[in-house]
């Protein structure tokens, strides 16, 4: 899967949204058809809704028996923020990514999934270190100066992190630019079975995209420059070797036309 997505599943704050939100949505439970699921993109990247609306439309997608259309709405929740009411703000990646998603819907598609859990050097490394700062506290005893004991170890967890992830294997040269599409021959032919035109990116949503991209820089920016993630690494360093001591769970998704 190409990384315009993040790896991990979805976020805490968005399963904790959605049981909140189950059953008060803006669609209609008996219509949760691909052709509503499009609708319903149609209407959020014409800024027609927003965020908050369209992330309450998706809920009732997830209860269809079309795993195309599940599939489908579960990628979309990583292309707005349900915190904090907004338009479409999406970079020109992303904007073409979503108009394939669009194709999907549109066409005759069928969908596979496959979740591998990959254990790496990483994680045994960082197992050790755990262990090891287990020991340390043990020895030492439980007290106060146990974040004392932990700072050494974030050292070990910031080298760790810095290690890149294991590169994925891509045989296929087309797929940033036809992934969720299993190959450039499934692109095709799921625009030869269709009607669907694509949208030109929006000159107001890349000027919204950039508006935005410059206040995240500048909010991790400060971030960094008062040492506050730097203190979570180092005296939080238990949490942080836990984190990257467990496998990496890699999940795929393809859209593929029989």
């Amino acid at each position: 899967m190409v990384d315009l997505l993040p790896q991990s599943n979805l976020t805490f704050h968005k399963v904790e949204r959605t049981m909140k939100r189950q059953g008060e949505t803006a669609v209609e439970s008996s219509d949760i058809s691909r052709q509503s699921l499009a609708r319903l993109m149609r209407s959020y990247l014409a800024d027609e809704i927003s965020a908050f609306r369209f992330d309450e439309s998706l809920q009732a997608f997830s209860a269809t028996k079309d795993p195309v259309v599940r599939e489908v709405a579960c990628l979309l929740w990583y292309f707005y923020d349900d915190l904090t009411d907004h338009h479409v703000r999406l970079g020109k990646p992303e904007w073409d990514l979503n108009q394939r998603l669009l194709l999907v819907l549109e066409s005759d598609c069928r969908v596979e999934t496959d979740v591998k859990r990959i254990w790496s050097f990483r994680q045994l490394l960082a197992l050790a270190a755990l262990l090891l700062f287990a020991w340390a506290a043990y020895v030492t005893g439980w007290g106060d100066h146990i974040p004392l004991v932990a700072f050494p170890f974030g050292l070990v967890a910031l080298a760790l992190l810095s290690i890149p992830p294991e590169s994925k294997s891509n045989d296929d040269p087309f797929q940033p630019i036809v992934w969720p599409f299993a190959s450039f021959a499934d692109l095709a032919r799921a625009y030869d079975s269709s009607n669907f035109r694509k949208t030109r990116y929006p000159k107001e949503v890349e000027r919204r995209f950039e508006d935005f991209r410059k206040q995240a820089d500048r909010f991790w920016s400060l971030r960094s420059q008062n040492g506050t993630l730097y203190f979570s690494l180092m005296f939080c360093s238990p949490f942080w070797l836990v984190y990257l001591a467990l496998p990496e769970t890699r999940r795929s998704t393809l859209f593929r036309m029989d």
